[in-house]
């Protein structure tokens, strides 16, 4: 016996809507990996990228009060380790600042608003002739505070430079660094 083709073609797009929603297997067993991109705040992936050209991987910081307005925090980063950070004068040859309002909050920068200084995040490298000490700007990017207490300050930066004068410059990640009175 023949099924009419009408009833073969439903019986078709029954199996077919099946199979697509039936699972393939038990969660977990195809997670892949989150591009640098995909990264949020508190992944638990540290701060990494590239300034002028050359790796670049969080180590140390310290984050401060900005000097008469306390309700901003600056936080230093950098790629090299640093036993007493609330001590140090230079920071590492290559190294992020950033700036935001004190809050637990996310802050996107945008190339929309170049000027605004109260919201920053500043690429440095020591070595790059001329200075001044902080060279490279971000275009674009976002600043997240994840937790602030009386010890620590925790977050996530997303910044990009571009120049062509200038190496690829872009760090992505999360932080934790003391709060230096």
């Amino acid at each position: 016996m023949r099924l009419p083709l009408d009833v073969f073609l439903l019986f078709l797009f029954v199996i077919s809507v099946l199979a697509a929603c039936s699972p393939t297997g038990s969660s977990g067993d195809s997670a892949s990996s989150p591009t640098s991109d995909q990264r949020k705040a508190g992944a638990g992936e540290p701060a990494q990228g590239r300034i002028n050209g050359q790796g670049w991987v969080f180590r140390s910081g310290r984050a401060y009060f900005k000097k008469y307005q306390t309700n901003y925090l600056i936080v230093q980063l950098w790629n090299e380790d640093n036993v007493a950070p609330c001590k140090e004068k230079k920071g590492s040859t290559l190294q992020v600042r950033l700036t935001a309002p004190k809050g637990l909050a996310t802050w996107n920068i945008s190339p929309d608003d170049p000027f605004n200084s109260l919201l920053s995040i500043f690429f440095s490298d020591l070595n790059l002739r001329p200075q001044p000490r902080d060279n490279m700007k971000a275009d674009q990017g976002e600043i997240t505070f994840t937790s602030i207490d009386k010890h620590f300050v925790g977050g996530y930066i997303a910044g990009y430079f571009q120049n062509p004068k200038v190496g690829s410059t872009r760090v992505v990640g999360d932080f934790l660094v003391p709060l230096c009175q």
